[in-house]
């Protein structure tokens, strides 16, 4: 499947997605609040113009669950990312830009929660990747190194 405007999503490979999730018009911000958190909102993050089905699928423990709904706040200017959740979405976010690059979608299950769906960014002007292998890659280092490492 190519890339798609938000409109196009609503096809049978795609599950549709809400104008409160991830297909947005991408000059409006949004902001989420992490379930688990504090309860502090995320930045601003700006969902992008055009997306793509990521293809990323994992399975987390109910420990790891609860890590990732937490989401990442960065604190210092290197920790280029933040991680923000919105119901069962979790959005990974340029800091200092604040685009939106990927959402996962968890779904629970018995001993935890997989990906029931995953999208990546194809607007050319808030990122450049074209790799879906290297999306993949980048979105398990993202939770491994910023969700569910202890510190």
């Amino acid at each position: 499947m190519g890339h798609v405007g938000p409109a196009a999503v609503n096809d049978t490979t795609q599950p549709a997605l809400s104008s409160a999730q991830f297909a947005r018009n991408p000059r409006q911000e949004m902001t989420m609040t992490c379930s688990i958190s504090t309860g502090r909102p995320c930045k601003h993050c700006r969902p992008p113009a055009e997306i793509e089905p990521l293809g990323f699928q994992a399975d987390f423990t109910a420990a790891e669950h609860e890590l990732i709904l937490r989401g990442f706040q960065p604190e210092e200017m290197e920790q280029k990312w933040s991680v923000c959740c919105d119901g069962d979405w979790v959005y990974f976010c340029r800091s200092w830009t604040r685009f939106m690059i990927f959402a996962l979608r968890l779904e629970r299950t018995a001993s935890g929660a997989r990906v029931a769906d995953s999208l990546v960014s194809r607007d050319a002007n808030q990122y450049r990747s074209t790799d879906l292998d290297h999306d993949r890659r980048l979105v398990r280092e993202l939770i491994d190194g910023w969700l569910l490492s202890p510190d």
